[in-house]
């Protein structure tokens, strides 16, 4: 009986037991003004108990922003391909890339950002598999999407 107990204590540490979680957000700090510069923050964490390596996000601007540039400038952003190299994200902490997009026009001002590739398998997630996971057509803070990707909007505005 004890060995019973201690096996099944055991095993259910492993099934809930994380190594790795990573999530992604993205905000926005809005302009109703065409023309002006909007920030979108792109922020991806690690919920999990251990180090992830290799951990890249993809970067979509819809057609209504163009992009102007990055915070921190250093950051591995290749705005060519729209891929943020991240490398690791360390236990409970994050990193966060701020795109600084011009607001074109008031139709399609999204950003999309999903993690494309992780070095580690994630418990409730797939990189590279879409934003849109549960196909219902919300990109924009669906709880019903897995957890690394998102999207933000500014406007509309009329």
């Amino acid at each position: 009986m004890k060995t019973t107990v201690v096996l099944f204590l055991i095993l259910l540490f492993s099934i809930t037991s994380q190594a790795q979680d990573l999530e992604l957000d993205v905000y926005v700090i809005p302009t109703s003004v065409i023309g002006d510069p909007i920030l979108f923050n792109v922020n991806v964490k690690n919920k999990g108990e251990e180090v992830v390596q290799g951990v890249e996000v993809q970067i979509e601007l819809k057609s209504g922003l163009e992009f102007s540039s990055v915070s921190p400038k250093d950051s591995d952003y290749n705005p060519d391909t729209g891929i943020w190299k991240i490398g690791e994200v360390v236990p409970n902490k994050g990193k966060i890339l701020g795109v600084i997009a011009k607001y074109a026009k008031k139709d399609d001002a999204i950003l999309i950002a999903e993690i494309s590739a992780s070095g580690s398998k994630d418990p409730d997630s797939t990189p590279g598999n879409g934003v849109d996971t549960n196909g219902n057509g919300i990109l924009i803070n669906d709880k019903g999407d897995e957890d690394d990707g998102d999207a933000a909007q500014n406007g509309p505005y009329n």
